[in-house]
């Protein structure tokens, strides 16, 4: 029987290895350099997050991308919400969920965006949402046979690189929109 502790912790790794897949999907896709990409560790049998490691994704990324790949990372946790709580039917939802649970990706996400909105606000087109973030849903919507696999290879202890991570997402290309 498996207790609470390995169900959490099974469910955070699952959760985890998709929004570091999301990110290295989403820089690969959009022609930039996979560098590294790994799972942090987290002990849920205790309080003390003094041996918790952080995971992380490392890439090479155009400047005009870096917004897409950093929202990637919190919409591919949505996304594995969304297939996997019954509980959670609504995106948006699951994707202040995803926000919430990576603090850096926000900060780094928002001092791109909000020069942006800054701007359009000053030319009298306020942003009061970003219209991009639906079409990145699509986007990544169409990747996403791509970051479940890249998330099952990191669950499994499976080395991830540019080179695999590639493959994944050309299998994908006659496929996407695009």
């Amino acid at each position: 029987m498996t207790s609470l502790v390995e169900m959490v912790t099974g469910e955070a790794t699952a959760r985890h290895a998709h929004h570091e897949a999301g990110h290295a999907v989403a820089a690969v896709a959009r022609g930039g350099t996979l560098v590294d990409i790994y799972l942090g560790h987290a002990d849920w049998s205790t309080t003390d997050e003094i041996a918790d490691t952080p995971g992380g994704t490392v890439h090479e990324s155009r400047w005009e991308d870096q917004p897409f790949v950093t929202f990637a990372g919190p919409c591919a946790t949505a996304m594995w919400i969304l297939h996997n709580d019954p509980d959670v039917d609504d995106l948006g939802e699951a994707l202040a969920f995803g926000w919430d649970e990576e603090d850096h990706d926000r900060e780094k996400y928002d001092a791109r965006v909000e020069p942006l909105q800054t701007a359009a606000a000053e030319l009298g087109f306020p942003l009061p949402w970003l219209p991009w973030e639906s079409e990145w849903c699509d986007e990544l919507e169409e990747l996403w046979p791509a970051i479940e696999q890249v998330a099952a290879l990191l669950i499994d202890g499976q080395p991830v690189d540019h080179r695999v991570v590639a493959e994944l997402v050309e299998q994908l290309r006659p496929q996407i929109r695009r």
